[in-house]
């Protein structure tokens, strides 16, 4: 997690994604590390603005 900008959640419904969520940001907000949660639509945001760009190796 250190190394991450954004962690994704996936799952099917009604699996615990919500829960897991709040419970780790929990976890780390008592850790001492500031946790913020965004929820974003990703309808609403192109492909590159959702998981970011790679450059190409040369």
């Amino acid at each position: 997690m250190k190394t991450r900008h954004s962690t994704m959640l996936v799952g099917p419904t009604m699996s615990g994604k919500t829960v897991v969520l709040n419970i780790l940001a929990e976890c780390q907000s008592q850790m001492g590390m500031k946790t913020i949660l965004y929820t974003l639509n990703p309808k609403a945001m192109n492909l590159v603005e959702l998981y970011g760009f790679l450059d190409s190796p040369m």
